[in-house]
């Protein structure tokens, strides 16, 4: 094998030689991201800072056995080319024992970044857990707040069921549904408040807070005039 093979390669080569990893070549890729580490130097040398993270475990056990180990998505704490400053990073190796073509045998380290993944990763986790909190908190308002909450699609369909609602007005889960809910607002405030619902949906913005009438449950059905109301404010 021969090294310069290696120089125009866009991920980060290394290879060390020797059992104590003294650094024989480092390729563009590698040098630009963990610095231009002087060649000669055994690795423990040239990063002191690695010296407590099990790393150079990796490379001994490599060149006493010849078995290839994979590491992916590590962290690597180092001061970084252009910084001032401990950064963690992340990349993801693969170590094997290797001979030159001269005869030298070493350990050839192939590296390749991939903080941007690891960290996207983390900000959809981070998300998707403030998502669950969100409705954790959601679901206790629900079943223990005064207010009553809706949850609706994007069209303003109600899509899960309220039991605020339900007990205000007396409304099934099968009844209060998609657009059910207008059938217990009082005929005369009926048209309004459902435009202004719709309104809201459409401009994605709040409406009221404007007082509505409702049925309370226990109430007849339909429209009829001996249906008792009571007012209460509604935010869309």
């Amino acid at each position: 094998m021969r090294l310069e093979m290696f120089d125009p390669a866009p991920i980060g080569v290394v290879f060390t030689q020797g059992p104590e990893h003294r650094l024989a070549y480092t390729n563009a890729v590698y040098r630009n991201t963990f610095g231009d580490r002087p060649l000669g130097r055994t690795l423990r040398d040239a990063f002191p800072d690695l010296t407590q993270s099990g790393y150079f475990d990796i490379f001994d056990r490599v060149l006493a056995t010849g078995t290839a180990e994979v590491l992916t998505a590590v962290p690597v704490d180092l001061t970084y080319p252009g910084g001032t400053d401990r950064t963690t990073r992340y990349f993801s190796f693969s170590v094997s024992r290797a001979t030159m073509s001269d005869g030298r045998q070493g350990v050839l380290g192939v590296i390749v970044e991939v903080t941007e993944q690891v960290t996207g990763e983390e900000r959809i986790r981070v998300l998707s857990e403030e998502r669950r909190r969100a409705l954790r908190r959601y679901r206790s308002l629900v079943n223990a707040g005064s207010q009553i909450v809706w949850v609706t699609n994007p069209e303003g369909a109600v899509t899960e069921p309220s039991p605020g609602w339900t007990r205000v007005t007396g409304q099934s889960w099968e009844e209060f549904r998609d657009d059910g809910w207008a059938d217990a607002i009082h005929p005369d405030d009926r048209a309004a408040a459902y435009a202004s619902w719709h309104r809201a949906v459409a401009e994605r913005a709040p409406t009221g807070p404007a007082p509505t009438g409702c049925a309370w449950p226990g109430a007849a059905t339909g429209t009829s005039p001996s249906r008792p109301y009571r007012y209460a404010t509604g935010t869309g």
